[in-house]
Formats: structure tokens, sequence, C-alpha cells
């Protein structure tokens, strides 16, 4: 990056690619659009799948549309122009990379802490799950958060996923497993659900140390290790997006089954009371 102090040149290039801007760039780019496909694969498994046609679902894809918004800022505009190195680049396009990108973070934050509730609520007060994540309330909540998410677009401390992460990490402790419900089917879902969201989290507690170890760093370092400390929290960040999606697929014999197109399944004749939850 260009040290000038005149106005918008940091997002300027410095006159002249370096195998380190090479290599940054193209591990932007790469991880970018490894999120964005990943996400994809996301929404598309929950439209197609339907043990996700219930207000979980609903969240998951209000947060993976979040983290595409997010990670495709890497694809289009971080790794391209670290890449390349313009320095003719008007400086409103940084600017707005940076909106539209924080935007769709705010959005996946918000988002995430709603499927820790969610996932604590199906497994803690089941009995109580269906009216609390009803249909309408579950829509009401995805509107409040692109509401929420539009308002706090210029702030740029915390981040409500560290809560989340703490939420789902102690959701389990209080259960309560009446033994005729721990044989449900709906409830064995939602267990296995609960499970899905609760081990990425310990990756996002590490992304949220990592960002807040590198971004209050002393400021007297080389430019190397500048670049690290610069570039090392945005690749936790997506390497958190990546496994956010690949979860889906790990945890859920359904979801490989609709991709893989394995004979003799039968994914698409599920229980009904599957989907109530």
């Amino acid at each position: 990056m260009n040290h000038s102090h005149s106005w918008g040149h940091e997002l300027q290039g410095h006159h002249g690619v370096t195998p380190r801007d090479m290599i940054i760039g193209g591990i932007l780019f790469t991880l970018g659009a490894t999120a964005v496909i990943c996400g994809v694969l996301n929404i598309v498994s929950i439209v197609k799948v339907q043990i996700f046609h219930n207000a979980f679902g609903a969240l998951w894809i209000c947060r993976s549309i979040g983290e595409i918004g997010s990670s495709s800022v890497h694809v289009f505009y971080s790794g391209p122009v670290t890449f390349i190195q313009l320095c003719d680049i008007s400086p409103y396009f940084g600017i707005g990379a940076f909106t539209f990108g924080y935007f769709n973070s705010s959005v996946a934050c918000l988002a995430h802490f709603q499927i820790a509730v969610n996932r604590w609520m199906a497994v803690w007060k089941p009995f109580q799950y269906a009216s609390v994540f009803s249909r309408r309330r579950t829509t009401i909540l995805i509107g409040v958060t692109w509401v929420v998410a539009f308002a706090i677009v210029s702030m740029y401390h915390g981040s409500s996923r560290l809560l989340a992460s703490t939420f789902t990490s102690f959701a389990a402790i209080p259960c309560q497993q009446k033994s005729s419900l721990a044989s449900s089917p709906t409830f064995k879902l939602n267990k296995r659900f609960f499970l899905q969201t609760s081990i990425p989290n310990v990756f996002m507690v590490g992304a949220i140390y990592t960002i807040c170890f590198f971004n209050n760093g002393q400021t007297s370092i080389h430019d190397a290790e500048k670049s690290i400390r610069g570039v090392f929290p945005i690749v936790v960040l997506q390497g958190s997006h990546i496994i956010n999606a690949i979860v889906l697929f790990i945890f859920n014999r359904e979801v490989r089954q609709y991709f893989v197109r394995i004979p003799n399944t039968n994914v698409y004749q599920i229980n009904e009371s599957l989907s109530a939850s």
C-alpha cells in the first residue's frame, strides 16, 4: 500500500508488483472465491433438502448471504487490486468495497448469534421452540437483522460472534431432555444441528482473538510484518466462513446425498415432523 498522507492514497498501489503482492492477492482471491462457492452451495442445499425448511434453515441462509457478500469483496476488489497494484483507482471504490463488506459482515454476525439462540432454544426448551421461532417471527427477525446491520454499518468495533460462540458453548448445560422426547426424530435432528453450529464457534473465537491481537499490536514494525498483521486476520475470518459452510456437508448425510446423487436413498421422503422445527 502507498503510505502517503494525501487523502485516498492509502488505497492506491505502490507503483510496482512484488512477489509478496502476488502471493497475498492470490490468497485473498482464492479464499474469497472458495467461501463464495461454499456459501452458494449451502443455500442450494437448504432450498433443496427438506429438513432445512424451517427457522434454522432460514437463519442459515441469512448468514450465508452475509458471508457471501463479505467474501465477494475479496474476489472482486481486495484480491485483484492487491495482485496488480492499481495506482489510478478511485478511493471511492475502496470505501464502497469496505462499506459493502462491513454491511454483509454485520448481517452474518447478527445471523450467527440468532442461529446460536435458535439451537439453544431447540435443545433447552424444545416444547416452546416452535412458538418462539414460528414462521412469522423468524421472517420478522431476519428483516430486523438487515435493518440493524444497515444502521450499524458505520460502527467499527466489536463482534457479536464472540457472544454467539460463548452462548452456544454453554447452551448444552441446562438441556431439558424428557424420556419421551429423547427418541423423537425432531429432537435428534435438533441435537445434530446444535453440534453442527457449536463446532465452528471454536474457530470463530480463534478468528476474533486473532483480529483483536493483530489490530492492537505494535505500530513500529517492518513492512513484511505489517503485511502479515493486515492480511492474517482476513485469512482467518475467510477460513471461518468456509468452515461455517462445509459443516453443513459434514454433519448432514441428506446434503451429501443430494449432491452425490447416491442411488436408493430416501432423502426427500422425510417425516413431516422434521420440518416443523
